[in-house]
């Protein structure tokens, strides 16, 4: 479930521009059952679901961008492994093993993990 109805304006894009071509006019979500927390961009809070500051906040993102400090974190999974973007680009930090992995080209990559976290909950 996204939860639509972002629009982006000047601040919106100078805190998170990076995320823009990822969201569009989502502002957030829940993805396969809750098996990954596509964080709040802006709007009201949803139960469950990280505003984009305070996930970028958690001690994992920080440790994760002592690695590389341009990735935008913006999504996790089970608060182990979270997702981020730069130069187009997702990566992935594993907080049990403090690895932070460039995945590849952001469109193709994201669809690939869903397929992945798709085949994993069936």
């Amino acid at each position: 479930m996204l939860y639509d109805s972002l629009s982006w304006d000047a601040e919106l894009r100078r805190e998170f521009g990076p995320l823009e071509m990822t969201y569009g006019t989502a502002r957030g979500g829940i993805l396969l059952g809750g098996a990954l927390k596509v964080s709040m961009l802006k709007g009201q809070n949803v139960f469950g679901l990280y505003p984009t500051k305070t996930l970028q906040n958690q001690p994992e993102v920080k440790r994760a961008n002592e690695c590389d400090s341009h990735v935008c974190f913006f999504m996790d999974s089970a608060n182990v492994w979270f997702y981020g973007v730069k130069d187009c680009d997702l990566y992935v930090y594993d907080a049990e093993i403090d690895e932070l992995d460039l995945l590849g080209p952001l469109e193709r990559e994201l669809d690939e993990l869903l397929q992945q976290w798709e085949r994993t909950k069936m």
